[in-house]
């Protein structure tokens, strides 16, 4: 029968809200998460980074870190950024799995939902890096042997 051609394997990406807002601020390390997005085969998020990325442009925009002409083109990207973002559906299930993710790991509420939809989505045997800037959510995800971006 016909063969498949070899080609490069499926690269599955979850990031979490402190590596998402990286490919619409300009931070450090926004050259390497945009690299990692390139060659990604599926970017996902758990649903609720919506809402912390809205919340990383509005304290960029007070800070004045971003200039009101800047931030109707961010929340554009944003926009644009997030309907390319496969979202993990956050249902009960899921927040009653983070409550004890977050007492166990001393995780802020968000981080502990993104540890939790990471946990649910196959990490680490389906996915295949964590894109995480927070060092507490690194060293929890790192704790159950996921591979890590930034290494």
């Amino acid at each position: 029968g016909p063969r498949l051609r070899p080609g490069p394997a499926p690269l599955i990406v979850y990031a979490d809200t402190s590596a998402l807002v990286k490919l619409v601020l300009l931070e450090s390390s926004s050259a390497e998460m945009t690299a990692l997005q390139s060659v990604a085969t599926v970017l996902a998020s758990a649903a609720t980074a919506s809402a912390g990325l809205r919340t990383a442009l509005a304290a960029a925009y007070r800070d004045r870190r971003l200039p009101q002409l800047d931030l109707a083109t961010a929340k554009r990207l944003l926009e644009r950024g997030w309907a390319a973002t496969s979202r993990l559906s956050i249902d009960p299930a899921l927040i009653q799995e983070a409550g004890p993710l977050a007492e166990q790991e001393g995780l802020r509420g968000y981080d502990a939902v993104h540890l939790a939809a990471l946990i649910r989505l196959g990490s680490p045997d389906v996915v295949d890096r964590f894109a995480c800037w927070e060092s507490e959510l690194r060293t929890a995800a790192r704790d159950r042997s996921c591979q890590l971006f930034p290494i």
